[in-house]
């Protein structure tokens, strides 16, 4: 079998911008559909409500010391991830669902994860960043709001127009139909 520069370059394509496309895309509907909207009942949200109402509510999105940092912790993401996986190797061939799925794991782990950490830890060193200054304010505006779903990057809002960029006067409701106990 002789691979060539095009299949150097597609399994690159899978890797970088493949994986990319894959983690936020369904992320965003995750995010939206079932741990706000409850579209799969009520299984997975309560964890999400306290991620936004117990551990970082909207008047204290940031901890004051980093190591006060809380997980989510939602196994749903683990579900998501797993069906992500399945489907990808039962859709592409081999050689694009390897590096599809390689990449798409290694960016949800290290950059995705990575970043809604450091959007909650105050006075991290990239906060003096202008462009992530801004994806800050954006991931604020998501715990005030029922918008802003890409959690780190929010090309997938600006498609399905859920992208806000002023933050509203008062918290609106973003887990309608939730029945708080």
């Amino acid at each position: 079998m002789d691979i060539t520069v095009f299949d150097i370059l597609r399994a690159l394509f899978m890797f970088t911008i493949g994986g990319v496309i894959v983690v936020d895309l369904t992320s965003y509907f995750w995010h939206r559909f079932v741990e706000h909207n409850g579209f799969l009942g009520e299984m997975f949200r309560p964890r999400h409500v306290v991620h936004h109402e117990g551990h970082y509510p909207p008047e204290s999105l940031r901890p004051k010391h980093p190591e006060e940092y809380k997980s989510a912790g939602s196994k749903g993401w683990y579900v998501l991830a797993g069906l992500d996986i399945v489907l990808i190797f039962l859709i592409f061939p081999l050689r694009d669902a390897v590096p599809l799925v390689v990449g798409g794991v290694l960016y949800a782990r290290f950059v995705v994860q990575y970043f809604h950490i450091v959007f909650h830890i105050p006075s991290h060193w990239l906060h003096r960043f202008k462009r992530f200054k801004r994806l800050i304010k954006l991931h604020d505006i998501h715990h005030w709001a029922p918008c802003n779903y890409g959690i780190v990057f929010f090309w997938v809002d600006r498609i399905f127009k859920t992208l806000r960029e002023d933050m509203p006067k008062e918290k609106e409701d973003i887990f309608p139909g939730y029945k708080r106990s």
